[in-house]
């Protein structure tokens, strides 16, 4: 049985590129593919904080600071994400 194709408007399309995490306050933005990952940095602000592991495929985090400090266990825990996928 064949279905008709749901169309998604873009704000859903959009989320479905990355996973959401909130963290002490702090929305964090994980990209879950290649496409996703372009995606969240041509979106990041400058304060905000971008997550990659060097000379290794990973994923990419963006810690939406909204100019405040970030604690450091939230650091740690982004960074955990960004290891982890």
């Amino acid at each position: 049985i064949l279905f008709p194709k749901i169309k998604k408007d873009k704000k859903e399309i959009k989320q479905d590129l990355y996973e959401r995490f909130e963290i002490k306050g702090f929305l964090i933005l994980l990209g879950k593919n290649k496409r996703a990952n372009a995606k969240l940095l041509k979106e990041a602000k400058a304060n905000d904080i971008w997550l990659h592991l060097k000379e290794q495929k990973s994923a990419h985090v963006i810690i939406k600071t909204n100019k405040s400090s970030i604690p450091q266990n939230v650091l740690e825990n982004g960074a955990k994400l960004c290891a982890r996928f």
